[in-house]
């Protein structure tokens, strides 16, 4: 062998013996990191974020530091660290649970166009647990996706409904749209077109007086809404309405001038897809509550509802509640059907969260606050009520 040889496979040689010793350097720089920083994780999460941080950039290959690494930002409430992390991961090592980290990050972070792509890409996973979470999730985020329109908003509301009582159907949709006047969204300009009706009430023939059961009337009309806080509103607004029903000796387009303050909050299950029907016991409340004046009338009227109950059976997208509730109406002009209180129960059936569709069965016992005007009606009264309810926003 000649000397150029020999000097070849010597620097050969020390190439890799120098690799190898600077491998099992690292690797002992590694451990010491991952030791020291599993060691400090719960007294000094920042000093362990930054040996962390040290030892992915000596093994950046390894998902297990860069989750951990994700995890730590979430405790300390910083997402946009915790979501370059997470995502690092998903290149190293992509999985269902990491893309679910990743969906909630971006849901976090207001990023929820982001949020939903990812959510659909695991709606199928393997996984049962994921899959259904990410079913849930992409139900609320569809839902929620009109709600963040600006500046342009609407929304369609319809809720007729049929009582034994009265042994008629009771008519009601509502369509709004609006302008956010500010990026808070705290007013807006409003446009309203509302129309009640009931199958019952009729015009009266010559000389007859008309049988009224409802108030069946088209509103059209234009104002203002404001929004300070989540659940309250104040509304004014002027327009016309059209009586459905002519009455004599009344002009059948009226003005229409209302000044409307309402509330509505509550706590709402979490909504869940399950794969087969599913006992839970979810607690779900809600309060609603209007106080207006209507020129229409000629009177302030009052109006509340509180509900409380369970959501007790999930299947799917779809869900069954069970609720009591009590409603209370009242009026400054002392009409005794505005004068109420009524306590009952009811069942609701949600088919699909994604359609925006309810039915309702109730059964209502009331009480007339206000002695009714002829003596052969009585100031209690008994109800059933089946509900009909979309809701749709624009």
């Amino acid at each position: 062998m000649n000397k150029r040889n020999l000097h070849l496979l010597l620097t050969i040689a020390i190439f890799f013996i120098s690799n190898n010793s600077l491998s099992q350097l690292e690797n002992e720089r590694l451990d010491s990191l991952l030791n020291r920083a599993y060691s400090i994780i719960s007294s000094n999460p920042k000093e362990a974020i930054s040996l962390f941080e040290e030892a992915a950039q000596l093994a950046p290959e390894n998902v297990s530091i860069q989750k951990q690494i994700g995890y730590l930002y979430i405790d300390e409430n910083d997402n946009e660290s915790a979501l370059k992390y997470f995502k690092l991961a998903e290149q190293i090592s992509p999985s269902d649970t990491i893309k679910l980290q990743i969906a909630y990050l971006l849901n976090a972070l207001n990023r929820n166009d982001e949020a939903l792509e990812y959510f659909k890409q695991i709606k199928e996973s393997s996984d049962k647990d994921i899959r259904s979470k990410a079913q849930s999730a992409i139900i609320v985020l569809e839902a929620n996706k009109p709600i963040q329109k600006f500046p342009w908003w609407g929304e369609i509301y319809t809720s007729p409904y049929y009582d034994t009582r009265f042994h008629t159907i009771f008519n009601f949709i509502q369509i709004k749209e609006g302008y956010y006047l500010t990026h808070n969204k705290l007013i807006s300009l409003l446009a309203t077109l509302q129309v009640t009706s009931d199958t019952k009430s009729r015009r009266g023939s010559e000389g007859q007086i008309p049988v009224i059961f409802s108030d069946n009337a088209a509103i059209l009309g234009a104002g203002f809404n404001f929004n300070p806080v989540l659940g309250l509103n104040f509304t004014i607004q002027s327009g016309i309405g059209i009586d459905l029903i002519k009455i004599a000796g009344e002009f059948k387009i009226k003005e229409d001038f209302r000044a409307v303050i309402t509330y509505g909050n509550g706590i709402y299950p979490e909504i869940s897809v399950t794969e087969k029907p599913t006992f839970v016991a979810k607690p779900l409340s809600e309060l609603y509550s209007s106080f207006g004046y209507y020129s229409r009338y000629k009177n302030s009227i009052g109006y509340a509802s509180v509900k409380g109950g369970l959501r007790f059976l999930e299947f799917r997208r779809s869900a069954l509640d069970f609720y009591l509730r009590l409603n209370f109406a009242l009026d400054t002009e002392r009409q005794f059907y505005n004068n109420i209180i009524e306590l009952g129960s009811g069942i609701k059936l949600i088919p699909d969260h994604l359609w925006g569709l309810s039915f309702l069965a109730e059964f209502n016992r009331g009480k007339y606050l206000i002695i009714p005007p002829t003596t052969t009606q009585s100031k209690y009264y008994s109800s059933f009520r089946f509900y009909l309810i979309y809701g749709l926003v624009l």
